[in-house]
């Protein structure tokens, strides 16, 4: 997996029982619905629970699966559950409410609230945090990266002092888009030192009760109501703990009840209020994610809009996926680490608006084949010019997968002998030949330019890198070892995500395949004397060698 955490991406799912096209379609809605989710409606497995509304009323509530297997609690519309980045919506709320409310100004430079950060985050703003723009390396990310202790995440006062110690943003501030869950971690702050008022405070008493959310609340205190999540080991299942104590990326818990009521005062709130949520600022888009506009992503589904946010991390999956040109909403929540939200919830649009997907023809690949010629010519390792981030294009049998930074996970097809283009994203994205490099293109403007990494040298030895490493202005030290299989692992003390060994891509240059990225540095005489380490959302840490 591409991601360096499980903050933003869904986790797998089993899919339904096999049924035949003619069984399905003699089935009423609700059973259709059931059927998705016969695996997990037993007592002895978790499960989740699931909501369509149709104008904001719901037509089919359903619970599946137990919220605690030791108690057999079941699963149902109260249950509390962890709503991982779900919560970026409610966040995102009270940020534009408090700026409505003239308390908070989100084109303020985030030093005007947060002097102890570097002046190198000067030109940033709050509203570039709101939608993802500020350039801010990921508080998980940096904190994997630099093997910080849990104690980094385990709340937002630790955070920003962590934060305040990163000196290197991935780019200036509004260049691009990058998911980072630290914008959000500094948002709730935010309005915290500018209201006076404990975040949390702030979004039970102007969100969660005006809008009758009554069980909704942030993590803290006791956590016995609170539906346990579990992972699946062999034939058992392992119970999981929420690892994180910082509010606003996430931090919250609420049960589908709650859901509910948040998308109906969503729906009753008067225009201006909702432009301010919902209007996509031009640079902040991702090709595979979509745009992005103050907790909320853009996207399309089998050719219909959609507005939505889904959350994965823990154990949790969640997702609320809203179809508005058609007044139809899906929410799930699911406490099993192997059931995806997300996939479940698409899984139901698909049987509520049967007729409008199956009139909307999904964009199809084309059907041009991948030669071995282009395989060999595009399957390459690929550096960023510009910011020195590696791309590694693997050939299948009839695309190309890419790989980067920034969750980027994306298929391609040949379109041409020169020409790649993606045929399942959010926006149009597509390689191309050009000189000997590698011109990417997002929503049909160039994006990134890209040279080809020599291959490793045979002579480079992986003892040339081994030892410990330092930042002193992070106060971080890591160590690399050598594995028994020959590759280079980063020795994690107490770690928040463990990261596989990495291999080498090319000279100096080694990758992992949860999105971690090792540059190193060489004297004239030609010792390595530090690196720099790229960690899917965080990006440009320099570590000097100590040994």
């Amino acid at each position: 997996m591409n991601a360096i955490t499980a903050a933003l991406l869904p986790s797998l799912w089993l899919g339904p029982p096999s049924l035949g096209t003619e069984d399905l379609e003699s089935l009423s809605l609700r059973d259709r619905i059931l059927s998705l989710i016969a695996h997990w409606n037993r007592d002895d497995s978790p499960g989740g629970v699931l909501a369509v509304l149709e104008f904001g009323e719901p037509i089919c509530v359903e619970s599946f699966g137990m919220a605690n297997l030791e108690t057999k609690r079941p699963n149902d519309p109260t249950t509390l559950f962890y709503l991982a980045s779900l919560a970026k919506p409610i966040t995102g709320f009270c940020a534009v409410h408090a700026s409505q409310n003239s308390s908070l100004d989100l084109d303020a430079s985030v030093r005007e609230l947060f002097p102890e950060l570097s002046e190198v985050y000067q030109s940033a703003t709050l509203r570039h945090a709101l939608h993802h723009l500020s350039g801010l390396p990921d508080v998980y990310d940096a904190a994997i990266a630099t093997d910080q202790p849990l104690a980094t995440i385990a709340s937002n006062q630790a955070a920003v002092e962590f934060l305040s110690r990163l000196e290197t943003p991935c780019f200036p501030a509004g260049e691009r888009f990058l998911y980072s869950n630290s914008g959000y971690v500094l948002l709730a702050e935010a309005i915290q030192r500018s209201t006076g008022v404990k975040f949390s405070e702030y979004a039970r008493t102007h969100l969660f009760e005006s809008f009758g959310m009554e069980q909704a609340r942030y993590l803290g205190g006791n956590q016995d109501d609170v539906a346990c999540s579990y992972q699946r080991r062999g034939d058992r299942w392992s119970e999981q703990q929420v690892a994180t104590g910082m509010h606003g990326p996430g931090g919250l818990v609420a049960s589908l009840d709650d859901l509910i009521a948040f998308e109906q005062g969503l729906l009753d709130l008067e225009e201006e209020r909702k432009r301010a949520l919902f209007d996509r600022p031009a640079k902040a888009r991702h090709p595979r994610l979509g745009a992005y506009s103050a907790g909320w992503l853009h996207q399309r589904h089998r050719g219909l809009r959609v507005e939505r946010h889904f959350g994965g991390g823990f154990g949790f999956s969640t997702d609320l996926l809203r179809f508005p040109d058609h007044e139809l909403t899906v929410i799930v929540l699911a406490n099993a680490s192997d059931l995806s939200a997300t996939h479940l919830s698409e899984s139901i649009a698909d049987i509520v608006l049967e007729k409008d997907v199956s009139a909307s023809e999904p964009r199809q690949p084309p059907t041009v084949s991948l030669i071995p010629e282009q395989a060999q010519r595009f399957g390459r390792f690929w550096r960023d010019l510009a910011r020195g981030v590696v791309w590694v294009l693997l050939p299948r049998k009839d695309h190309i997968e890419v790989r980067s930074l920034g969750d980027l996970e994306i298929s391609l097809v040949p379109v041409s002998p020169q020409r790649l283009e993606a045929w399942d994203t959010a926006q149009p994205f597509a390689l191309e030949l050009e000189s000997g490099e590698l011109v990417v293109w997002h929503d049909e403007q160039e994006w990134a330019r890209l040279e080809q990494i020599p291959a490793p040298s045979r002579e480079t030895s992986l003892s040339d890198f081994v030892g410990r490493y330092e930042n002193l202005r992070i106060g971080a030290r890591i160590r690399l070892t050598i594995t028994s299989d020959g590759r280079l692992k980063l020795e994690q003390r107490e770690p928040i995500l463990p990261l596989p060994p990495f291999q080498p891509v090319g000279r100096d240059v080694f990758v992992c395949d949860r999105g971690a990225q090792i540059s190193f540095h060489r004297d004239r005489k030609g010792d390595v004397h530090g690196l720099t380490m790229h960690a899917n959302r965080a990006w440009n840490l320099g570590f000097d060698k100590m040994d």
